[in-house]
C-alpha cells in the first residue's frame, strides 16, 4: 500500500467538511479555490504529485491554516519530495526536511552531552540564537517576539524563527508563559573543523563588533588588540590558553547580576603572508 502523507490528509479533510456543508460542492469547485486545475488537485490529493514551497504556502494561508497544521502541511510535502523521488527540489522544502532528520538525533545528543553537531550547528549558527538564550536568564527577560527584536535590533520574525528552532532542537522549552534553557553551556562537537556556518557566524561577529565600536562608549565596550612577531609552532598551545581564557572570564563575567547580553571574542591571526624561508 502506498503511504499517505499528512498533505494528503489535511487536503482531503478540507474538501469533506465543504462537502459536508454543501453536497453539491465539486471537487473543481474545491481546485479553483485553492488557483490550481483538477488534474493537479486530484494527483496531488492522491499523493502523485508535489507542490512548490511557494504554491505550499499559498494553499496553507487560503485555507486559513494555523501555525502548526501549517509546519505539518510543508513538512509532509518536503517529506513527499525526499521519499518519493519528485524531480521537483525545492531548496526551502529540503531544509526542513533535513532539519527535521537532524533534529531527533540532535535533541538526544544535546540532551546527554551538552554537544551539538557541525550538521545541526548550521541552523542555529545566527549569532541572535544565542543572544536569546542568554536574554532568557535576565530577570526582566519577556517571551514578546517584538520586545526581544528591538533589543537585538532584529526582526520579530527573525525572533519567532530562531526561538521555534531552539524548541525543536531541545535547546530551550516554554514553561510558564516563559521560556527556559535546557542547556547552560553548549559545544560544538567538531570545532576542529570550520564549517560554512561557522565561518558566516564569526563574520556577523565582526560586523557587530564594528558597529559597537562606531556606537557604544568606552564604558560599555573594550577594543584592543596587540601586534607580534610570533613562532608559529606556538599556536596550537596559544588556542589553548585562548580557551581557557574565554571560560575563565566568562565564568567570572557571569557571577554578577544578569542584565545585559556581551559577546566576548579574542582574534588571533597572521598578518603576513606565506611561511617563513
Amino acid at each position: 500500500m502506498d503511504k499517505v502523507y499528512a498533505f494528503q490528509t489535511l487536503l482531503k479533510k478540507e474538501f469533506q467538511s465543504r462537502l459536508d456543508r454543501n453536497p453539491y460542492y465539486s471537487q473543481r469547485a474545491f481546485a479553483l479555490h485553492l488557483e490550481m486545475n483538477n488534474g493537479t488537485l486530484s494527483r496531488l490529493m492522491n499523493g502523485k504529485r508535489s507542490l512548490s514551497y511557494k504554491k505550499a504556502i499559498s494553499i496553507s494561508q487560503i485555507l486559513n491554516f494555523s501555525v502548526n497544521r501549517q509546519k505539518k502541511f510543508l513538512l509532509s510535502i518536503a517529506t513527499h519530495q525526499a521519499e518519493s523521488g519528485s524531480k521537483r527540489k525545492d531548496k526551502e522544502l529540503s531544509e526542513l526536511y533535513k532539519f527535521n532528520q537532524y533534529k531527533t538525533k540532535a535533541k538526544q545528543t544535546i540532551q546527554k552531552y551538552n554537544e551539538i553537531s557541525q550538521e545541526h550547528f548550521k541552523f542555529i549558527s545566527e549569532w541572535y540564537h544565542y543572544a536569546i538564550m542568554q536574554m532568557m536568564e535576565g530577570k526582566d527577560f519577556k517571551l514578546n517576539y517584538c520586545w526581544i527584536a528591538s533589543q537585538l535590533e532584529i526582526s520579530p520574525t527573525k525572533v519567532k524563527m530562531a526561538i521555534d528552532r531552539l524548541i525543536e532542537l531541545g535547546l530551550v522549552i516554554k514553561e510558564n508563559q516563559t521560556l527556559k534553557r535546557t542547556q547552560n553551556h553548549l559545544e560544538i562537537i567538531d570545532k576542529q573543523l570550520t564549517s560554512r556556518a561557522q565561518k558566516q557566524r564569526q563574520s556577523d561577529i565582526l560586523k557587530l563588533s564594528q558597529k559597537s565600536l562606531d556606537r557604544d562608549s568606552l564604558q560599555l565596550r573594550n577594543h584592543s588588540g596587540v601586534t607580534m612577531n610570533i613562532d608559529p609552532e606556538l599556536i596550537p598551545e596559544a588556542k589553548e590558553k585562548i580557551e581557557s581564557f574565554l571560560d575563565e572570564l566568562s565564568d567570572f563575567l557571569e557571577s554578577g547580576r544578569k542584565e545585559k547580553v556581551y559577546e566576548l571574542t579574542v582574534n588571533l591571526f597572521p598578518l603576513q603572508k606565506g611561511s617563513p624561508s
